[in-house]
Protein backbone atom coordinates (compact mmCIF):
# COMPACT_ATOMS: atom_id res chain seq x y z
CA UNK A 1 0.00 0.00 0.00
CA UNK A 2 2.73 2.43 0.83
CA UNK A 3 4.25 1.73 -2.89
CA UNK A 4 1.19 2.55 -4.20
CA UNK A 5 0.31 5.84 -2.64
CA UNK A 6 4.29 6.95 -2.96
CA UNK A 7 3.74 6.13 -6.60
CA UNK A 8 0.22 8.10 -6.93
CA UNK A 9 1.91 11.14 -4.94
CA UNK A 10 5.19 11.10 -7.59
CA UNK A 11 3.09 10.69 -10.67
CA UNK A 12 0.12 13.62 -9.41
CA UNK A 13 3.01 16.01 -8.76
CA UNK A 14 4.80 15.57 -12.24
CA UNK A 15 0.97 16.18 -13.89
CA UNK A 16 0.70 19.02 -11.73
CA UNK A 17 3.96 20.50 -12.83
CA UNK A 18 3.17 19.62 -16.45
CA UNK A 19 0.44 20.88 -16.46
CA UNK A 20 0.92 24.02 -14.59
CA UNK A 21 4.84 24.76 -15.95
CA UNK A 22 5.29 22.67 -18.99
CA UNK A 23 1.70 22.62 -21.13
CA UNK A 24 2.09 24.41 -24.40
CA UNK A 25 5.19 26.01 -22.71
CA UNK A 26 8.65 25.98 -23.21
CA UNK A 27 11.30 25.85 -26.23
CA UNK A 28 9.91 24.20 -29.65
CA UNK A 29 11.39 22.06 -31.71
CA UNK A 30 10.46 21.29 -35.75
CA UNK A 31 6.64 19.40 -35.34
CA UNK A 32 6.71 15.99 -37.08
CA UNK A 33 10.80 15.89 -37.22
CA UNK A 34 10.29 18.08 -40.55
CA UNK A 35 6.63 17.89 -41.44
CA UNK A 36 7.10 15.16 -43.61
CA UNK A 37 4.22 12.62 -44.52
CA UNK A 38 6.08 9.44 -43.83
CA UNK A 39 6.10 10.69 -39.78
CA UNK A 40 2.86 12.11 -40.03
CA UNK A 41 1.49 8.64 -40.89
CA UNK A 42 3.42 7.16 -37.90
CA UNK A 43 1.88 9.18 -35.86
CA UNK A 44 -1.38 8.33 -36.90
CA UNK A 45 0.02 4.49 -36.73
CA UNK A 46 1.14 4.64 -33.44
CA UNK A 47 -1.78 6.37 -32.27
CA UNK A 48 -4.14 3.70 -33.64
CA UNK A 49 -2.42 0.46 -32.46
CA UNK A 50 -2.12 2.42 -28.94
CA UNK A 51 -5.54 3.45 -28.80
CA UNK A 52 -7.30 0.37 -30.09
CA UNK A 53 -4.77 -1.73 -27.84
CA UNK A 54 -6.95 0.31 -24.66
CA UNK A 55 -9.72 -0.17 -26.14
CA UNK A 56 -9.49 -3.79 -25.62
CA UNK A 57 -9.76 -3.69 -21.84
CA UNK A 58 -13.31 -2.85 -22.25
CA UNK A 59 -16.31 -5.46 -23.02
CA UNK A 60 -16.81 -6.40 -26.35
CA UNK A 61 -18.66 -3.79 -28.10
CA UNK A 62 -20.90 -4.76 -30.87
CA UNK A 63 -22.89 -2.91 -33.55
CA UNK A 64 -25.96 -2.36 -32.13
CA UNK A 65 -28.19 -3.01 -35.34
CA UNK A 66 -28.66 -6.75 -36.95
CA UNK A 67 -30.49 -9.26 -38.81
CA UNK A 68 -33.80 -11.50 -37.36
CA UNK A 69 -34.22 -14.40 -39.94
CA UNK A 70 -37.05 -16.18 -38.62
CA UNK A 71 -37.93 -19.84 -40.30
CA UNK A 72 -41.71 -20.70 -40.81
CA UNK A 73 -43.24 -23.68 -41.47
CA UNK A 74 -46.18 -24.81 -42.39
CA UNK A 75 -48.15 -28.13 -43.41
CA UNK A 76 -51.60 -29.58 -44.30
CA UNK A 77 -52.98 -33.13 -44.07
CA UNK A 78 -53.94 -34.39 -47.73
CA UNK A 79 -55.15 -37.56 -48.26
CA UNK A 80 -53.75 -38.91 -44.85
CA UNK A 81 -50.49 -37.98 -46.44
CA UNK A 82 -48.92 -35.28 -44.22
CA UNK A 83 -46.74 -32.61 -46.29
CA UNK A 84 -44.68 -29.52 -45.09
CA UNK A 85 -44.51 -26.25 -47.17
CA UNK A 86 -41.49 -23.61 -45.91
CA UNK A 87 -42.04 -19.90 -46.45
CA UNK A 88 -39.12 -18.06 -47.78
CA UNK A 89 -37.27 -16.28 -44.20
CA UNK A 90 -38.18 -12.90 -43.63
CA UNK A 91 -35.09 -10.18 -42.56
CA UNK A 92 -35.62 -7.78 -40.37
CA UNK A 93 -33.60 -5.58 -38.68
CA UNK A 94 -33.58 -5.97 -34.92
CA UNK A 95 -31.95 -3.67 -32.06
CA UNK A 96 -29.00 -5.22 -30.46
CA UNK A 97 -27.40 -4.33 -26.88
CA UNK A 98 -23.44 -2.32 -28.16
CA UNK A 99 -21.90 -4.64 -25.50
CA UNK A 100 -21.52 -8.17 -26.25
CA UNK A 101 -22.16 -9.66 -22.56
CA UNK A 102 -22.33 -13.35 -24.07
CA UNK A 103 -18.56 -12.85 -25.02
CA UNK A 104 -17.49 -12.48 -21.53
CA UNK A 105 -19.12 -15.51 -20.66
CA UNK A 106 -18.51 -17.84 -23.44
CA UNK A 107 -14.82 -17.03 -24.56
CA UNK A 108 -11.70 -18.91 -23.16
CA UNK A 109 -10.16 -17.45 -20.22
CA UNK A 110 -7.43 -18.86 -20.83
CA UNK A 111 -6.76 -17.28 -24.17
CA UNK A 112 -3.77 -15.03 -24.57
CA UNK A 113 -5.60 -12.43 -26.84
CA UNK A 114 -3.19 -9.13 -26.91
CA UNK A 115 -0.64 -11.03 -25.02
CA UNK A 116 0.38 -12.74 -28.31
CA UNK A 117 1.69 -9.24 -29.35
CA UNK A 118 3.17 -8.49 -25.89
CA UNK A 119 3.17 -10.20 -22.98
CA UNK A 120 2.26 -6.13 -21.53
CA UNK A 121 -0.32 -4.72 -23.96
CA UNK A 122 -1.82 -2.17 -21.49
CA UNK A 123 1.64 -0.56 -20.88
CA UNK A 124 2.72 -0.69 -24.28
CA UNK A 125 -0.64 0.16 -25.67
CA UNK A 126 -0.28 3.26 -23.89
CA UNK A 127 3.36 3.72 -24.85
CA UNK A 128 2.89 3.34 -28.24
CA UNK A 129 -0.33 6.05 -28.07
CA UNK A 130 2.29 8.75 -26.21
CA UNK A 131 4.73 8.30 -28.33
CA UNK A 132 3.09 9.28 -31.44
CA UNK A 133 1.77 12.15 -29.34
CA UNK A 134 5.85 12.96 -28.66
CA UNK A 135 6.29 12.66 -32.67
CA UNK A 136 3.11 15.30 -32.85
CA UNK A 137 3.75 18.13 -30.94
CA UNK A 138 6.50 20.79 -31.31
CA UNK A 139 6.91 21.97 -27.63
CA UNK A 140 10.33 20.25 -26.18
CA UNK A 141 8.49 19.36 -22.93
CA UNK A 142 5.73 17.47 -24.14
CA UNK A 143 8.08 15.11 -26.02
CA UNK A 144 9.94 14.56 -23.17
CA UNK A 145 7.06 13.86 -21.13
CA UNK A 146 5.81 11.61 -23.48
CA UNK A 147 8.21 10.07 -25.25
CA UNK A 148 9.06 9.01 -21.85
CA UNK A 149 6.89 5.91 -21.59
CA UNK A 150 8.41 3.47 -24.05
CA UNK A 151 11.19 3.80 -22.62
CA UNK A 152 9.60 2.82 -19.18
CA UNK A 153 7.33 0.29 -20.75
CA UNK A 154 10.68 -1.69 -21.57
CA UNK A 155 12.51 -1.55 -18.89
CA UNK A 156 9.37 -2.07 -16.67
CA UNK A 157 8.45 -4.89 -18.50
CA UNK A 158 11.40 -6.40 -18.25
CA UNK A 159 11.12 -6.24 -14.43
CA UNK A 160 7.66 -7.42 -14.08
CA UNK A 161 8.93 -10.45 -15.91
CA UNK A 162 12.02 -11.20 -13.85
CA UNK A 163 9.77 -10.75 -10.65
CA UNK A 164 6.78 -12.69 -11.93
CA UNK A 165 9.41 -15.58 -12.77
CA UNK A 166 10.59 -15.48 -9.45
CA UNK A 167 7.20 -15.90 -7.84
CA UNK A 168 6.18 -18.62 -9.83
CA UNK A 169 3.20 -16.46 -11.84
CA UNK A 170 5.06 -16.58 -15.04
CA UNK A 171 6.88 -19.65 -16.52
CA UNK A 172 9.97 -19.96 -18.69
CA UNK A 173 7.52 -22.02 -21.09
CA UNK A 174 5.15 -19.22 -21.44
CA UNK A 175 8.41 -16.69 -21.73
CA UNK A 176 9.51 -18.63 -24.60
CA UNK A 177 6.41 -18.69 -26.58
CA UNK A 178 5.69 -14.93 -25.75
CA UNK A 179 7.61 -11.39 -26.44
CA UNK A 180 8.37 -8.27 -24.46
CA UNK A 181 8.98 -6.53 -27.47
CA UNK A 182 5.52 -6.20 -29.50
CA UNK A 183 4.91 -7.82 -32.40
CA UNK A 184 7.74 -10.17 -31.82
CA UNK A 185 6.63 -13.34 -31.00
CA UNK A 186 4.02 -12.94 -34.40
CA UNK A 187 7.30 -12.21 -36.50
CA UNK A 188 9.40 -15.16 -35.14
CA UNK A 189 6.39 -17.63 -35.94
CA UNK A 190 6.26 -18.37 -31.88
CA UNK A 191 2.44 -16.91 -32.12
CA UNK A 192 0.25 -17.36 -34.63
CA UNK A 193 -1.57 -14.34 -36.61
CA UNK A 194 -4.68 -16.64 -37.13
CA UNK A 195 -5.27 -16.87 -33.65
CA UNK A 196 -4.98 -13.28 -32.61
CA UNK A 197 -7.22 -12.61 -35.44
CA UNK A 198 -9.75 -14.52 -33.85
CA UNK A 199 -9.44 -13.10 -30.46
CA UNK A 200 -9.11 -9.39 -31.26
CA UNK A 201 -12.46 -7.26 -30.50
CA UNK A 202 -12.70 -5.75 -33.57
CA UNK A 203 -14.93 -3.10 -32.98
CA UNK A 204 -13.37 -1.80 -29.82
CA UNK A 205 -10.48 -1.67 -31.86
CA UNK A 206 -12.60 0.50 -35.16
CA UNK A 207 -13.32 2.38 -32.17
CA UNK A 208 -10.15 2.98 -31.28
CA UNK A 209 -8.70 3.79 -35.14
CA UNK A 210 -11.88 6.12 -35.33
CA UNK A 211 -10.21 8.40 -32.29
CA UNK A 212 -6.65 8.20 -33.55
CA UNK A 213 -8.46 9.45 -36.94
CA UNK A 214 -9.71 12.16 -35.21
CA UNK A 215 -6.72 13.33 -33.45
CA UNK A 216 -5.48 13.20 -36.99
CA UNK A 217 -8.29 15.96 -38.18
CA UNK A 218 -7.91 17.79 -35.05
CA UNK A 219 -3.98 18.89 -35.68
CA UNK A 220 -5.13 19.12 -39.34
CA UNK A 221 -3.41 16.14 -40.78
CA UNK A 222 -6.80 14.87 -42.78
CA UNK A 223 -9.47 16.99 -43.90
CA UNK A 224 -12.89 15.26 -43.39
Amino acid sequence: MAYGVLSTAACSSIAYGYLVHGHRKGPSVVPYLGGSAAVKLTVVGLQALGLAGLMQTLPKLQIPIGLDTPSSTSGANINNSLSTSADPPTKKFKMLCPVDFAHARNSDPNQLELKRITRHPQLFSFALFTLGTALSTPFLTTRLLTGFPIVFAVIGGAHQDARFLRSGAFTEEYLNETSLIPFWALMTGKQKWSDLCNEVKWVNASVGLLGALLLARRRGVLRL
